[in-house]
């Protein structure tokens, strides 16, 4: 693509990078919605995998920084900063993805494994009073006969 190219824009390649940029932007508001840690992992997964793509796309020979910079070559420290962002943000999702999978296997993991033993401890508690009590009641005889 020559730099004249480049430089024609169109209203309509301007409209959808402004319509992926919205839908980035939901995706990431919507993360403060989420509830439970796996479903955020899942969430932030999704929205990582998006950036990638999306970076990469705004970032490949003739994309959108190699546009603007065409189009208006005093915008080339704001792309450089934005460039810049692109991996701090992917590396901040991965790092809040590590914190999950360490709380998952971590604390929360503890948690449940406690929890799953107080079932154990309350089933067969339960499960000892229905004994008690089935043989209670088949037992012809108690301390009240006399």
């Amino acid at each position: 693509m020559t730099t004249a190219d480049r430089q024609r824009l169109t209203t309509r390649e301007a409209e959808q990078m402004l319509a992926a940029d919205r839908r980035i932007a939901a995706m990431a508001h919507s993360l403060r919605g989420v509830q439970g840690l796996g479903h955020l992992a899942r969430s932030l997964r999704h929205l990582r995998f998006t950036l990638e793509v999306h970076f990469a796309s705004e970032e490949t020979p003739d994309g959108f920084f190699d546009m603007i910079r065409d189009r208006a070559g005093l915008y080339v420290a704001q792309v450089e900063q934005l460039r810049q962002e692109h991996v701090a943000l992917l590396r901040e999702v991965d790092a809040l993805l590590d914190e999950i999978r360490a709380c998952l296997a971590g604390p929360l993991a503890a948690i449940r494994a406690q929890a799953s033993a107080l079932a154990d401890r309350i089933e067969r508690h339960e499960a000892r009073e229905s004994d008690l009590l089935g043989d209670a009641m088949s037992t012809d005889g108690g301390a009240g006969d006399g």
